[in-house]
């Protein structure tokens, strides 16, 4: 019993250990806007919406984030190229359409301005 009740454990444990979280996790909060919700939006609307998530990634840092990797690359941007690389991503991705539209910014802004 005893020489069974070792490997036993000893799998139990490697378990627990694979099921640990891994060490960095960042939990992302749902915004107000959906994909859907931008696409149904007047081109004057998206361009606003688009320059202020934009806006929002480059004040990150004043919260502890380290985020400063797209300031270079926005800077002199136009909100109709913002709102063009979100509409693009939104409609390169349907099926984000349901999902909050600031996590597409920060995919566009992403692809735009590699870190």
């Amino acid at each position: 019993m005893k020489t069974l009740l070792f490997p036993v454990l000893l799998l139990l444990g490697i378990n627990e250990a694979s099921a640990a979280p891994p060490k960095h996790y960042v939990e992302i909060n749902n915004g107000f806007v959906t994909g859907q919700d931008y696409l149904d939006m007047a081109e004057t609307q998206r361009e606003a919406y688009a320059v202020g998530v934009i806006d929002g990634l480059l004040l990150a840092p004043l919260l502890g984030n380290a985020a400063r990797w797209p300031a270079p690359c926005v800077t002199g941007m136009t909100s109709r190229q913002a709102a063009a690389m979100l509409t693009n991503e939104l409609q390169q991705n349907p099926g984000a359409w349901h999902q909050s539209a600031h996590t597409s910014m920060y995919k566009a802004v992403l692809a735009a301005c590699p870190r």
